[in-house]
């Protein structure tokens, strides 16, 4: 413990009951890069959003090296900070453990013990007045938000990305570059890397990583912080962050993203405000907006280059030769395939380890093991056929407002009845096209669809 006690602060973590902790080192097993944090901010962290960062940092190595056995796990996380008198308070702790429960459906069990603080530097103030700090993560959902911002005039923009993936720091300078041009916008990329040290093959870690949002939340929390930005944007569409079921038992677990749903943001404002002492809300512009509503921005402003350029599976990389990138059969790239048709963007068909939207011969030859979860979504189309025009909303949405707790207190449903209503109509109209393209899968709907 001496050597490793050289590298930084120590994080442990087990999960099973009985289960031995593992301990790992900031420096010598995983790293975030405050250092270029800090750069980009020409501004030192204050102690305990600098601990922040190591209990974010903690969260995100935690939930990829324990692999799920269940749809839900427990998690023993022990973690060194350096203010070990503010994070041991009674009130701090629940409102982390809150926000990981509302995020990943598991049970967070977090203690912290002594550390010694980060040495910080020195800088000089920030040199740009920014109001605006948004997260980023380079995918479809991030460009077309932050394309739709920057056209509407929301300028300077401070855009924050956790660099998790190869390429993607790259692929995220490359895309707000572009944008920056388009729109003559001031935007300022901040990509602080957050990587593993020689980590296990992927097949010996958790795949679903559905922790990268805390990360990625705090991160941008820290840096409004720094900047005087009482809010952090957060570009998912609407649906998205309702993240309605599929099916029965995929409300919870590894199989539902929770990352911008409207609780866990809420919780998360809870916890940054408190850490950081100023209010700080983690704020969704465009719940009321379906995911092809939203990309038919970068069409209309000749950015349809940027959407096919964006990275959006769940399971990305897939590791596969030639041009496949993306898997085309999770739930994360049939909402990307679906909404860019809605939005008239083609893409490359052979992009995808799987064609579920493109000519009727490699579609039908999609094996049945790929369909699952599109058959998911035509399950889903037929129970939102109790959408009503008076904004009644159907059973499938009360109950899923009443475990979610969806709902800020006195918020109407009625947008969103709305915004379900239009997202069926879409997957209504790519039904229709699959009829007339000859789409095995469509034949599980019903023929009577509006015509496109």
């Amino acid at each position: 413990m001496t050597k490793a006690s050289r590298h930084g602060y120590r994080i442990a973590f087990a999960g099973e009951a009985g289960e031995e902790q593992r301990v790992m080192v900031d420096g010598r097993d995983f790293h975030l890069r405050e250092s270029s944090l800090c750069d980009g901010l020409t501004s030192s962290l204050p102690v305990r959003e600098r601990d922040l960062l190591r209990i974010a940092s903690g969260v995100y190595v935690a939930d990829r090296m324990l692999r799920r056995k269940h749809a839900s796990r427990r998690v023993r996380l022990h973690v060194e900070v350096a203010d070990f008198d503010f994070w041991r308070a009674i009130r701090v702790r629940p409102l982390i453990e809150d926000a990981l429960q509302q995020m990943s459906d598991d049970v967070w069990d977090l203690t912290f013990r002594p550390g010694r603080p980060s040495p910080a530097g020195q800088y000089l103030p920030f040199p740009h007045e920014v109001e605006r700090v948004c997260l980023y993560s380079g995918g479809l959902d991030s460009a077309a938000g932050l394309a739709s911002r920057l056209s509407a005039g929301a300028m300077p923009m401070l855009t924050v990305t956790a660099c998790h993936q190869a390429g993607q720091a790259r692929r995220v300078r490359d895309q707000i570059h572009t944008m920056a041009q388009r729109y003559r916008a001031h935007v300022f990329p901040l990509v602080p890397r957050v990587a593993m040290i020689r980590p296990p093959p992927m097949k010996q870690q958790e795949t679903s990583q559905r922790c990268r949002a805390f990360l990625f939340a705090a991160l941008g929390g820290v840096v409004a912080s720094r900047v005087g930005a009482p809010e952090v944007e957060v570009y998912g569409n609407g649906v998205g962050a309702l993240n309605l079921l599929f099916m029965t038992g995929m409300l919870f677990g590894s199989r539902t993203t929770k990352g911008s749903h409207p609780q866990f943001l809420r919780a998360m404002s809870s916890l940054l405000s408190c850490i950081c002492g100023k209010g700080i809300d983690l704020v969704l512009p465009f719940k009321h907006t379906t995911k092809g509503e939203l990309v038919r921005r970068l069409l209309g402003d000749g950015l349809e280059k940027l959407a096919q350029d964006t990275i959006s599976c769940a399971q990305y990389p897939i590791r596969t030769t030639g041009r496949i990138q993306e898997c085309g059969w999770c739930p994360s790239c049939i909402g990307r395939r679906q909404s860019m048709i809605e939005a008239g963007i083609n893409e490359d068909p052979e992009a995808y380890q799987y064609d579920l939207f493109g000519p009727a011969a490699s579609v039908n030859a999609v094996p049945d093991k790929a369909l699952g979860f599109l058959k998911a979504h035509l399950m889903q189309l037929a129970e939102l056929k109790e959408l009503r025009d008076d904004g009644r909303k159907p059973d499938i949405l009360g109950r899923h407002l009443s475990w979610t707790k969806l709902l800020a207190q006195r918020e109407s449903v009625r947008p969103w009845v709305d915004l379900l209503r239009r997202y069926r109509e879409e997957w209504l109209r790519l039904v229709a096209l699959g009829h007339r393209m000859g789409w095995r899968w469509a034949t599980w709907y019903s023929p009577r669809v509006p015509a496109a």
